[in-house]
């Protein structure tokens, strides 16, 4: 993550995939560079005050198919199927929103995103959607001085939901 300004964030991964994979008694192992992504995040809200904070951002971004997408198991007629690949053979794009809010020992943050996936070899993964909220709440230390800073303790809640959208055929 490079910070471009105080409100804009960019982000450019490119991992590094290992993927074992075992069908019958053959067994082989598949590793490489993965699918390129570029995303983006403007914080459009933030309000800081004492021990109190708010904030609100949108992000996006893109997904490359730089990865390999077409591999074959060895003797096998056709290429692994779409999970067993590298890279996913398709452009992705997905956009979202996040809201934090901070007020002394409690944190508050909610954050949504959409997918699109596109498509590779006449199938096309359907759009996905996740959400995520998150409750901290500060136990230790329970008041901090004036310019301290150390360490905390928090209980976390974390809750997540996703969705996958059916496939389609091309």
């Amino acid at each position: 993550h490079y910070g471009l300004r105080n409100d804009i964030e960019a982000a450019l991964v490119l991992p590094y995939v290992v993927k074992d994979i075992q069908v019958g008694e053959e067994r082989e192992e598949r590793e490489g560079l993965g699918d390129l992504s570029l995303g983006l995040k403007v914080n459009v809200h933030k309000l800081d005050g004492v021990m109190s904070s708010s904030r609100v951002a949108l992000f996006g971004g893109v997904e490359a198919p730089t990865g390999d997408h077409d591999a074959e198991l060895d003797g096998a007629s056709g290429p692994y199927a779409r999970k067993l690949q590298i890279g996913s053979g398709g452009w992705d794009s997905w956009l979202g929103a996040a809201v934090t809010v901070l007020e002394d020992r409690h944190r508050f943050a909610l954050d949504v995103a959409g997918r699109w996936n596109g498509g590779h070899d006449g199938v096309r993964p359907g759009p996905s959607a996740r959400v995520d909220a998150a409750y901290w709440f500060r136990l230790f230390p329970a008041k901090f001085g004036a310019g301290e800073a150390g360490a905390e303790l928090r209980l976390v809640l974390d809750v997540s939901g996703s969705m996958q959208g059916r496939k389609i055929e091309q």
